[in-house]
């Protein structure tokens, strides 16, 4: 008796290449957790898909053509509302927790609450804006870099001086949101983002019933950071407790 395969019932993209990307992470991700659905290795799974889609982006990085235009201090594209899954808030909680002091983290949690009450009631094109940075740019840079969402690994802007532009001159800024239209960046990165995190979220919504509505970054971490135990807990049963934390999905 063969083991179960996954299929589509239909595609999710536009590319042939990267509805096979999500039906890959689908059948490895229900191979992995068969049916016993235990946080850790959620988690596990969780940070190697982020690897993976880092090896899928630096191939995609190394093919002939355009080039980005991201370097370091380059901290435009985290100005604007991240999307994110429960899985990606709760291990980028748990590296956290790993990787900073007590004082570290009460500053941080305190950093997260201050950023968290600025941006309620605002909407995805007022938060783009340079008064409402990431709370973990630290300096102009990532400082969870190896831990970041999948949808900031998708991102590679092709040029640097017209993201600056845009964030910073009104008029461009304006002129960008109204119409859409600007900024320019590699497509098959964002796209592998979305078919590795896709494949994840099929599995764990469609044969588990967890909660795989997206949630804002800043509100999930802020969440986390108040009662992360109890939040992971229920989550991994089922339950909904991100609900104070949805918001709508990174458009970057």
């Amino acid at each position: 008796m063969g083991k179960p395969c996954l299929t589509l019932t239909g595609p999710i993209f536009d590319r042939v290449w990267a509805n096979q990307v999500a039906t890959q992470v689908a059948n490895a991700a229900f191979a992995r957790l068969q049916a016993n659905i235990d946080l850790d290795e959620v988690l596990k799974l969780t940070e190697e898909l982020l690897a993976e889609n880092s090896k899928l982006t630096d191939q995609f990085l190394a093919e002939p053509g355009p080039k980005v235009g991201c370097g370091a201090g380059c901290d435009h594209c985290c100005h604007v509302p991240v999307g994110v899954t429960a899985p990606e808030a709760l291990q980028l909680y748990a590296f956290l927790r790993r990787t900073r002091s007590d004082t570290e983290l009460a500053a941080l949690q305190q950093k997260l609450r201050a950023c968290s009450e600025a941006i309620r009631g605002l909407s995805h094109d007022e938060r783009y804006s340079p008064n409402y940075p990431c709370p973990l740019l630290e300096a102009g840079s990532c400082s969870v870099y190896p831990a970041r969402p999948f949808a900031c690994r998708g991102m590679n802007s092709l040029d640097r001086s017209d993201c600056e532009a845009r964030l910073h001159d009104p008029v461009r800024r304006e002129e960008y949101l109204r119409t859409g239209q600007g900024g320019r960046a590699l497509i098959n990165p964002i796209l592998a983002s979305q078919a590795i995190s896709g494949g994840l979220q099929l599995v764990l919504f469609e044969h588990f019933q967890l909660d795989m509505r997206p949630l804002d970054l800043v509100w999930a971490l802020d969440l986390l950071f108040s009662r992360g135990a109890e939040v992971a807990s229920e989550w991994a049963a089922g339950g909904g407790s991100f609900q104070p934390a949805l918001g709508e999905p990174s458009t970057s």
